[in-house]
């Protein structure tokens, strides 16, 4: 495919907005100059003029809007190829694949998160397969442990071999299971641990190679995204001294610039595997509180029974003074002693 110079872009945005600024009527959306009056469609003319006029505006903004920035450029001595409206800029930089970034003086944008987010999803439903897949393993195990044992015991009869085989798949299965799903879990919390090496497997897998698919995982959307994102630095290829020349009066100007760039020639100096896991710390930390609470939370329902109770006695007398907690004695206890022979003797 031949590439298409600047130059030939500034000549055509040229032609194009006089042509449009003449003529704007084949270029306006006139879907709504029909109407419905009285049940029956009518062409309401004036509805385009308006469009028309609101177009032509737009083109003259564009057009200020051009002899202003050309203005500021020249002031500032910074050198440009051509000027152009920003939407048709972004129509074909889009069209052409180019991804458009805003790098801070850091060399770091932003990269979307979809790709992690993904992999987020897709290791926790590994992690609670990896026990479901050992538990069948097991119970696969017991199967065959069950015809062994039958045989060997000269269980000959097919329902003695059923009921082994039966019983120690679901014993060993559900064993080996269990073991590796606490293995996984912390309760219903993932082990954080385990999660990040589920992760990074998987990041490791998906994360393309070829420097162009990598970007385009990264930024899906050819732009760095504007909610949730992983910072990493980039670096793209050394400018020539002229252009770097260019920039410097640029910054120094203090224009904000946006740098457009195929994906062949992103380098990434941060890992982006890296990169997503240090972002990920917060959710491991969360991970190890509220299995930490989980574990509390058990232990006080556990021992809720050994809540203490502090008494004095006087004679016959007990006094109870302190109790705290739920009160571990049951009522049936209490009642089939008070109605007994040990209510005093």
């Amino acid at each position: 495919m031949a590439s298409t110079n600047l130059a030939y872009i500034n000549e055509a945005v040229g032609k194009a907005v006089e042509k449009q600024i003449a003529d704007p009527t084949p270029f306006v959306d006139t879907a709504n100059a029909h109407r419905r009056i009285a049940g029956i469609k009518v062409y309401d003319g004036a509805v385009v003029e308006r469009a028309t006029e609101t177009h032509r505006q737009a083109l003259r903004a564009y057009q200020a809007d051009e002899a202003a920035i050309k203005q500021k450029l020249e002031t500032a001595g910074v050198s440009y190829l051509t000027v152009v409206p920003t939407t048709s800029w972004d129509a074909i930089t889009k069209a052409a694949g180019l991804f458009r970034f805003e790098p801070n003086e850091h060399s770091a944008v932003r990269a979307d998160t979809a790709l992690l987010d993904q992999v987020v999803d897709d290791a926790k439903d590994a992690m609670e397969n990896h026990a479901a897949i050992a538990g069948l393993i097991g119970a696969a195990a017991g199967v065959a442990v069950g015809i062994f044992l039958t045989h060997y015991l000269a269980h000959w009869f097919m329902i003695w071999t059923v009921i082994d085989c039966v019983i120690l798949a679901i014993v060993v299965g559900g064993l080996v299971g269990g073991i590796v799903n606490s293995m996984n879990f912390d309760g219903e919390t993932q082990r954080p641990d385990v999660a990040k090496k589920f992760e990074y497997e998987l990041l490791k897998r998906r994360m393309p190679k070829d420097p162009d698919a990598r970007a385009k995982a990264l930024w899906p959307n050819l732009v760095e995204p504007t909610g949730m994102s992983v910072s990493m630095k980039i670096e793209l290829p050394e400018a020539p001294e002229d252009a770097q020349t260019n920039l410097l009066k640029a910054h120094e100007a203090k224009f904000k610039l946006t740098t457009y760039v195929v994906g062949g020639a992103i380098r990434l100096i941060d890992d982006p595997i890296r990169a997503f896991l240090d972002t990920r710390k917060g959710a491991y930390d969360k991970m190890k509180a509220d299995a930490h609470a989980e574990r509390e939370r058990r232990r006080i329902e556990r021992e809720s029974g050994w809540d203490p109770i502090v008494v004095t006695r006087h004679g016959s007398a007990t006094a109870i003074i302190v109790q705290y907690g739920d009160f571990p004695i049951e009522q049936e206890v209490v009642d089939r002693v008070m109605n007994s022979k040990q209510l005093i003797f």
